[in-house]
């Protein structure tokens, strides 16, 4: 049997997390974007928001061991840095 590690590494390129959050602030700065990232070299999140007046949502990519997950996250509010959960969860990384 083969286990899900082996599958990622074989359809998914070799990059750190670092790199990928790297990428990712890169890929924020060429559209536009705010973001707000916390994290270490192992464990990290970035959440990331279209600077548009009106905006509720953002994108949130959770990276660990350099596989990330992104989702889209909707908010309540017209401006996602003032969104009570993107705050929780930027804190709780900030303790790791």
């Amino acid at each position: 049997m083969i286990s899900i590690n082996t599958v990622l590494k074989n359809i998914m390129p070799n990059q750190t997390t670092e790199e990928i959050i790297n990428n990712a602030i890169v890929s924020c700065k060429q559209k536009g974007w705010n973001w707000v990232t916390a994290g270490n070299d192992y464990t990290a999140i970035i959440m990331a928001w279209a600077n548009v007046k009106g905006t509720n949502w953002y994108r949130e990519m959770l990276v660990v061991d350099g596989v990330p997950e992104t989702k889209t996250v909707r908010t309540g509010r017209t401006h996602p840095e003032n969104d009570e959960e993107l705050c929780k969860k930027l804190e709780s990384f900030q303790n790791i």
